[in-house]
């Protein structure tokens, strides 16, 4: 017996279906990923896409708080913002290590296409008040670039 027998055979029994049918057509279109994941981030986190965008000028960090509730490197992440003509918006994408070296060197002007992952997070904001100290949750969402499609 296979994995896949095993699996297949077993899912229903604890209420989860399996379908072999292929998902085709608007779920795999990333301005409707995009919509989604702006909604609901913890849902799609992890959902990469392939988009094509052109950079913008202009680079920040990312903050400590942020890197850490989306389990990216504090000081080493870079935040630059694309402009996405399929999806009508700009957004800012987000880089760590060999990925932010290419993209802390991309021409301004360039359009490329970019696998993105959507990235989710919490953490807790500490807020000072007359009473004392008053903790927030706060979440934190993100998209990051995982690779350079050649063109």
């Amino acid at each position: 017996m296979t994995s896949e027998f095993l699996v297949l055979q077993l899912a229903p029994t604890i209420g989860i279906n399996i379908s072999k049918e292929e998902t085709i057509g608007t779920d795999l279109d990333p301005a409707k990923l995009i919509a989604k994941f702006e909604v609901r981030p913890k849902k799609y986190a992890e959902t990469e896409i392939i988009i094509e965008g052109k950079i913008r000028d202009g680079i920040d960090r990312v903050m400590a708080e942020d890197a850490n509730a989306l389990n990216l490197t504090v000081g080493d992440a870079i935040r630059r913002t694309v402009d996405f003509p399929s999806i009508g918006k700009a957004i800012p994408i987000i880089a760590e290590g060999k990925m932010a070296d290419w993209l802390e060197e991309a021409e301004a002007g360039k359009t490329q296409k970019f696998k993105l992952r959507f990235l989710f997070g919490t953490y807790t904001r500490v807020d000072w008040s007359e009473e004392g100290p008053i903790s927030n949750l706060e979440s934190e969402s993100g998209y990051k670039l995982m690779e350079i499609i050649e063109q």
